[in-house]
């Protein structure tokens, strides 16, 4: 692993997924990871294992701080936070998502409890976004479905389809404006 704080040269070791923006200076992140807020930690998922991991951000190297293991059956291929980063949301290959928050234990530590778990797609979750503040979660499969959900009360409102399949599109991005609720779709025809 390298560290987040790296040159454009050490950049290009890994394929950027992400650019997110800590304290006035823009970070990288590797695929299949997703900085979190709250604890000031990158989240990395897409392990045989199906575990989550968690690495302190300035340092990926040596053994994660945290290592989240047995939640989903399948394994994880999409998560996402909301904006305070006390929800977290994983997709699996299987389609199925889970709703987690992260809580700090007495002891500093930090644990996932489990809010719910929905099942809705037929092919592997390719993207996720959620709002906390707008209640609102969106998550996008590689068939070109995108759902859209109550992250409250983890029920499903709407079913869209937004690219297909047979002519090659699919999403490669995702977002849930905090303040409005729009939902910003990238797309691989556009």
């Amino acid at each position: 692993k390298q560290p987040l704080e790296c040159t454009s040269e050490q950049m290009m070791q890994w394929p950027v997924q992400n650019l997110e923006l800590i304290s006035s200076t823009v970070v990288p992140l590797p695929r299949n990871s997703l900085w979190i807020r709250q604890s000031l930690h990158v989240l990395f998922w897409g392990f045989a294992d199906g575990a989550l991991r968690m690495w302190p951000h300035r340092n990926l190297g040596g053994r994660p701080l945290y290592s989240f293991h047995s939640l989903h059956e399948e394994t994880i291929t999409a998560a996402c936070s909301d904006e305070s980063g006390g929800v977290l949301v994983t997709g699996d290959a299987a389609g199925g998502l889970a709703v987690w928050y992260l809580v700090q234990t007495p002891s500093a530590r930090l644990k996932l409890e489990l809010h719910g778990r929905m099942a809705a797609h037929c092919t592997s979750v390719a993207h996720l976004a959620c709002s906390s503040s707008q209640q609102m979660l969106v998550s996008s499969s590689e068939d070109g479905l995108l759902l859209i959900w109550d992250l409250r009360r983890l029920l499903l409102l709407h079913v869209l389809r937004c690219c297909s399949c047979a002519r090659g599109a699919r999403v490669v991005g995702l977002q849930v404006r905090d303040d409005s609720g729009e939902v910003a779709v990238a797309t691989s025809g556009q």
